[in-house]
């Protein structure tokens, strides 16, 4: 669809007649660059001014071949601050003949050249034509007409040091403020103002919101902010994208993460939005005329608050935004008129809201969530909107509100090996039906000094395989890993992980660890991967009522790879499925002890039940010791002498 830029001027008037913001005004016109956002509110309202002012007309090059200077932008700046303030910077008295340059460069940023086509799935690249360079050209010289305008009454009485001295590079506010008093050059000037804005995109074209987009660093909002009570409410956004809003949540998320005290070096920012913000931005739509569609490709509020949010977070909290942090900052924001909205459509039209009929769950607008809510208003048309809302909504009489602020670390993992050398202790709390069978256990002896050190909100044990309360644990150990989850300290030294590990073995006599260390996920799920292919190693002695001079103990050791079939048994049938178990035995071999005992040394697949396989479990394991022998064999102790799993990687 061809849309004009006096149409697109003419929605600018529609979006600020229904109380837009200027940066909701920005994501209706479907600028997708997220440092146009991050840029203070005085430099993106001066852009949109420069784009309603606009008289270059519809046609030709918006600002010529050659593009305007630094110093010539700023004459034309000063005419419009001084005789306009805030108003349209479009030349009025005082204004050079260079101002129309100027604006036609703002419009070619915001409005596109000419009659650009409105994509309905806006392109994700630059275009990449000898226009689209000249283009780029004057969005850059546009820039420096937006940062320009912060700064201009400096500018005019000529406190600008000489272009020869080296440019100073800052960005946000303090570039203004540094133009202000003189303190950076005309010819730097390009340089000190926010990167996001060094190339806008026209309308139609978007540029991917990435980090790259985001200003690595963007100065502490301007003093002259007026406080949170004294905002006019857009009535798009519900305050959330107007700096009183963002520098309060900013203020408030500094806080919280002083107080959790966590370590980490990078965050990442989750925000939980009030519904009425969706409904509010679809009644808009509904508004202006239909053949516009301004809905598609339109940037979302929740991703624009992080566009502006996350660089002043940066800054306040000393490290970069990442998408991929294991430390998040989460946010969540409500407002009062919400499920008055939801209610409303959700009575009107339970039909749009399919999940809510498959689960006969009731109609109500605690049962509607985000996703649920933007497929209903994809559904919904525009007139369907005006018969059921006032489009736009009326101008709303209080601000969303931020209702908490969590901060929450990914789990760090640690991984070792242990050794049990008692009969009465579990690997795990052992209890049953809120009574302890156990004082203590492998897991609390290990976890209680981990979790300590890391300060972690809680704590997760496992071990590739595990032994009954009555079988130690010998050789080099079993190996095992501990995730703790939500971690204040998360970052362990390998020589701190060493003295912790001595904390451990003096701790208790009955457990000892080694080669304790920091793992990462994906070593953690090595060792599971290990499991179904190991092969453990046990010693066990056996008791036989008849007398070993009755059995030929031979039998078992001539017996190689052989293969039993375990059913179920029965002392663990209350927590395992009913099946049967098809395992092998690798090797046997028999040490005499006295009259009535032997020691069995053997070898086999992970996941047999050793017991079993010695008295038979009442014919559920076959074949088993006592019927190769032909007797009745009893086991009278159970040690696991080694595991074959070469993880963790040994530090001795």
């Amino acid at each position: 669809m061809v849309v004009s830029r006096e149409r697109k001027r003419e929605l600018v008037q529609q979006l600020r007649s229904a109380g837009c913001c200027d940066r909701c005004v920005l994501r209706f016109l479907k600028v997708h660059m997220a440092g146009s956002y991050a840029n203070p509110t005085a430099t993106v309202e001066a852009m949109i001014r420069l784009f309603e002012s606009d008289t270059t007309g519809d046609g030709g090059s918006p600002c010529g071949e050659t593009a305007p200077t630094p110093s010539s932008v700023l004459d034309a700046t000063e005419g419009s601050v001084t005789s306009g303030g805030n108003g349209a910077l479009s030349g009025e008295s005082g204004a050079s003949t260079d101002t129309t340059v100027v604006d036609a460069t703002v419009s070619s940023a915001v409005a596109g050249n000419g009659d650009d086509e409105w994509h309905e799935e806006p392109p994700t690249k630059y275009r990449r034509n000898a226009a689209g360079e000249r283009e780029a050209v004057c969005a850059a010289s546009a820039t420096v007409a937006a940062a320009g305008s912060t700064a201009a009454e400096s500018v005019s009485t000529g406190d600008v040091e000489d272009r020869t001295k080296p440019p100073v590079k800052h960005v946000g506010n303090a570039a203004s403020e540094r133009v202000a008093t003189g303190t950076v050059t005309a010819a730097g000037l390009e340089s000190a103002v926010t990167p996001g804005l060094e190339s806008a995109v026209t309308l139609g074209g978007i540029k991917p919101a990435d980090s790259d987009a985001t200003p690595a660093e963007v100065d502490t909002p301007n003093p002259a902010t007026p406080p949170l009570a004294d905002m006019t409410i857009c009535s798009s956004c519900l305050g959330v994208l107007q700096d009183p809003w963002i520098d309060d949540m900013v203020a408030k998320v500094q806080a919280q993460v002083e107080e959790d005290a966590f370590q980490f070096s990078s965050f990442q920012f989750s925000i939980f939005f009030p519904l009425a913000t969706l409904i509010r931005e679809r009644a808009l739509i509904s508004a202006v005329d239909a053949e516009f569609k301004p809905s598609d490709g339109v940037p979302i509020v929740k991703e624009v608050l992080k566009w502006v949010g996350s660089p002043r977070m940066q800054k306040l909290l000393g490290v970069k935004f990442a998408l991929n942090s294991p430390f998040q900052i989460m946010v969540v924001v409500e407002h009062s008129e919400s499920e008055a909205l939801v209610q409303k459509l959700v009575q009107w039209g339970p039909r749009f809201f399919p999940g809510l009929a498959r689960s006969k769950a009731k109609a109500t607008s605690s049962a509607v969530n985000t996703t649920s809510l933007a497929k209903a208003l994809q559904s919904v048309t525009n007139e369907q909107m005006k018969s059921l809302y006032s489009c736009p909504l009326p101008k709303p009489s209080a601000a969303a509100r931020l209702v908490s602020v969590t901060c929450q670390h990914g789990s760090i993992y640690v991984a070792g090996r242990y050794c049990k050398f008692s009969r009465e202790l579990s690997q795990t709390p052992w209890i049953i039906d809120g009574q302890r069978k156990t004082d203590e256990s492998v897991q609390e002896i290990i976890c209680n000094t981990l979790q300590e050190e890391a300060k972690a909100s809680d704590v997760k044990f496992v071990s590739s395989g595990r032994e009954d309360v009555d079988v130690r644990m010998l050789g080099i150990g079993r190996p095992f890993c501990v995730e703790l989850v939500d971690p204040r300290q998360s970052v362990i030294s390998q020589q701190r992980m060493t003295e912790l590990q001595e904390v451990i073995n003096k701790s208790s006599k009955v457990v000892q660890v080694r080669d304790l260390q920091m793992m990462d996920r994906t070593g953690v799920e090595r060792m599971k991967e290990g499991e179904a292919d190991k092969i453990k190693h046990y010693s066990a002695l056996l008791f036989v009522p008849s007398g070993v001079a009755s059995i030929d103990v031979s039998k078992l050791t001539a017996m190689k790879d052989l293969t039993i079939v375990q059913k179920t048994p029965l002392r663990v049938l209350h927590r395992r499925t009913l099946m049967d178990r098809q395992r092998t035995i690798h090797t046997m071999s028999t040490e005499a002890v006295d009259d009535q005992h032997f020691k069995l040394v053997l070898s086999s697949q992970a996941g047999t039940y050793i017991k079993e396989f010695v008295h038979g479990d009442l014919g559920r394991t076959l074949p088993n010791v006592g019927s190769i022998l032909n007797t009745t064999v009893d086991i009278i102790e159970l040690d696991v002498m080694a595991v074959d799993l070469d993880w963790p990687p040994s530090l001795s």
